[in-house]
């Protein structure tokens, strides 16, 4: 994406070279990227790019690898890529498939896994066979069903709590057996008035109150119950408008910090709270125009580098289908056609710092002058 390598290139004269291997997990990361600012040998760079989590992001195709031999891929990141497909593994059986890394890949299946790669003569109930199974019993193409029809399989109850096809039957049929409780409180699958309606297990309410489905509404109508107060300032279901019309509440600002419904204006409205700077530079809903249009803000660079600024992609997307609407409209209408020049100009000036005015724009973490 041209403007994410924009960032980069703008953050990176402070960016710190720990700041790497925050970067290798970043879905906006490309091949291109890595070649601008990786040539061998780059100590003490080299000790901080990761290469298995540059090899498992799901940014980078089977393409790009078979492209650019000479890096220095990891088939243990390989495997568990998103991006890999099980007919890439058929099609390249004799490579160096990692079978942990594939039991853990979404887009592999149970028998490519437990019929074709299986390591022969591996018994399920060794400490590798449970190391396969721990990996497969969170990946998303095992159903409840495959379970139940294997029951004698070493599933692992931590690694199920978090898989997105668990089910509240599943649970009920023996509630304390083994189950991560971390990840049930805050699983998607189990809706709020199921938690409401089995108070005695042992949720975790720090988990409980940043649930997506939880707001205030429901938190002022339970006074009574265990909420944790840092969960509930980063949750979801509470907007920033909760935050000022109740500010008798004990919020907690660093939460707050993480709380994807918020954005810069609003810290800027509020710059003597106690916000966590590491948080807000991690925090999805901050954009790279807002980080490169307030240098003087302590940003935390590497924090920066691993951030998927995944909100403000889809607001870039959404922009691109406005584009490509008024490229549609445009080629029948001259008062169309106009303002969709307007319009790009105004979206090249988005993302160029020279129409953000270089004088003012200063190099990251300088003050504006």
């Amino acid at each position: 994406m041209a403007s994410f390598d924009l960032f980069i290139s703008y953050l990176s004269p402070s960016m710190p070279h720990h700041a790497w291997k925050e970067l290798s997990s970043n879905p906006h990361l490309s091949v291109a990227l890595i070649r601008r600012y990786w040539r061998p040998p780059m100590a003490p760079m080299d000790r901080y790019i990761d290469w298995y989590r540059i090899s498992a992001n799901p940014s980078i195709s089977w393409e790009d690898m078979m492209s650019n031999p000479d890096l220095p891929w990891d088939w243990r990141g390989i495997s568990s890529n998103p991006s890999i497909s099980a007919s890439h593994v058929r099609r390249h059986p004799h490579m160096g498939w990692d079978i942990v890394g594939l039991a853990s890949n979404p887009s592999m299946d149970w028998n490519l896994i437990y019929r074709e790669r299986w390591p022969r003569g591996l018994s399920p109930h060794s400490r590798e066979g449970k190391a396969i199974f721990r990996a497969l019993s969170s990946n998303p193409f095992i159903s409840p069903f495959l379970i139940e029809s294997y029951p004698d399989l070493p599933w692992d109850k931590r690694a199920l709590s978090s898989n997105p096809n668990l089910s509240w039957a599943m649970i009920d049929r023996s509630p304390y057996a083994g189950w991560d409780y971390v990840e049930l409180s805050r699983h998607p699958s189990i809706p709020w008035y199921m938690i409401a309606g089995s108070l005695h297990r042992d949720w975790v309410w720090l988990e409980v109150s940043s649930r997506a489905d939880i707001n205030l509404s429901i938190v002022l109508a339970h006074p009574r119950l265990p909420w944790d107060w840092r969960g509930l300032s980063r949750c979801p279901g509470i907007s920033m408008m909760d935050v000022i019309s109740h500010p008798r509440l004990p919020w907690d600002w660093k939460y707050i910090s993480a709380n994807p419904n918020l954005d810069i204006s609003f810290i800027l409205s509020m710059p003597s709270r106690g916000w966590d700077w590491q948080r807000i530079s991690s925090n999805p809903s901050i954009s790279w125009l807002d980080v490169m249009s307030n240098p003087h803000l302590p940003w935390v660079p590497w924090c920066l580098a691993g951030n998927p600024f995944s909100l403000h992609v889809k607001r870039e997307r959404a922009a691109s289908i406005i584009r490509d609407w008024w490229l549609r409209v445009s080629r029948y209408d001259l008062s169309y056609r106009r303002a969709r020049a307007n319009f790009d100009r105004g979206m090249e000036a988005m993302f160029d710092p020279r129409h953000m005015g270089v004088g003012r724009i200063p190099a990251f973490g300088q003050d504006l002058k």
